[in-house]
């Protein structure tokens, strides 16, 4: 069982969500040129949003972490003999794919938070867009941030595990800080739910329905616009809104059950919690979960932005036109090779 979750299932999901995540930043990218241009006509009713800004973050730290699954899960389940090669790699593995987890749930934080700023304090957004000359850079210096935050967050997870020799063999094993009490209960348990998954989580849905109240609000008052601008105002705003819902859900799911396996596993006992071939078999699932989730992100998309089925669609029509003039030229050529014979 353990094989096959590890094995050939993750390693599917992970190359179809890496393929569709780099297929989901490249439609957002169209999308925001698109709307860039549409700006140098009509500067003020038509803005790109700074939020696409945070779901290529996103797409990015969800696309590392599947690459991080397949290094640390797919590879050694199936080659098996071969894993020695690369066992050295695997506590810096273990790191960054952590890493890529903290600093997702706080690309979220922030996203919301700019959300919140742009909808309950419009015109201190607002100012502050006139004041910089590049809101795009600022966003860019945060998620920047978050990562490197992360990043020096998880660097305690680089000790947990060490790679030795046992009968020139190498294995990955625990350290002595596992059975640390005051690190486990301080930094694995406590600093998880205060940084990692409670406590970010009741931030963001406090924030969330905040933020769904002022759209609400703020459809009432779009009524006095007029219709061209509040047809598009509204669904640039909806499609955003449902997207980030369902991204937090997504969060919520996933990104609560490692905490949650740490916590079972201080109380159990680490001995217990490493014999126990349930306790292993849940971990697979919840490890499975977490890539799952980092592989829907093109899905969600299509589901609840119209605009990004409208760009994928033509992309996908553009992309097959060149073969169509093809063929429409070899018949061409070819019609003419029998009119001269």
């Amino acid at each position: 069982m353990s094989s096959v979750l590890n094995g050939p299932i993750t390693a599917f999901v992970v190359a179809v969500g890496v393929l569709l995540n780099f297929l989901t930043i490249s439609t957002l990218l169209r999308i925001q040129r698109r709307r860039g241009a549409k700006r140098q006509l009509v500067r003020e009713c038509i803005r790109p949003p700074v939020i696409y800004t945070y779901f290529f973050w996103i797409a990015y730290t969800d696309s590392a972490l599947l690459i991080s699954a397949l290094l640390m899960y797919c590879l050694p389940a199936l080659l098996d003999g071969s894993f020695e090669t690369y066992v050295r790699f695997f506590p810096a593995c273990y790191m960054l794919s952590n890493a890529t987890l903290t600093a997702s749930v706080w690309l979220m934080c922030a996203m919301m938070y700019d959300r919140y700023r742009a909808l309950c304090r419009p015109l201190y957004q607002r100012i502050s867009f006139h004041n910089r000359r590049s809101p795009t850079r600022r966003v860019h210096v945060v998620c920047i941030m978050m990562l490197l935050l992360g990043l020096i967050y998880s660097l305690p997870r680089l000790f947990e595990l060490s790679v030795v020799s046992v009968q020139d063999t190498l294995r990955v094993v625990q350290t002595s800080l596992v059975s640390n009490r005051f690190y486990m209960v301080g930094y694995r348990i406590v600093g998880g739910l205060l940084f990692y998954s409670l406590l970010p989580y009741v931030i963001l849905s406090v924030i969330s329905a905040r933020v769904s109240y002022a759209v609400h609000r703020a459809s009432v008052k779009r009524r006095t616009i007029s219709k061209y601008c509040r047809k598009s105002l509204r669904s640039q705003s909806s499609d955003s809104e449902r997207i980030l819902l369902v991204i937090m859900a997504k969060f919520l799911i996933s990104r609560l059950l490692p905490t949650a396996l740490d916590i079972t596993e201080h109380i159990i006992g680490q001995e217990n919690f490493l014999l126990s071939s349930t306790v292993t078999t849940v971990v697979d699932i919840c490890d499975l979960i977490v890539v799952l989730a980092s592989a829907t992100n093109f899905f969600i998309y299509c589901a609840l932005s119209r605009s990004f089925r409208r760009s994928l669609t033509s992309q996908c029509y553009f992309d097959c036109l060149p073969i169509r003039r093809r063929s429409h030229k070899s018949n061409s050529v070819s019609l003419v090779n029998k009119g001269s014979a």
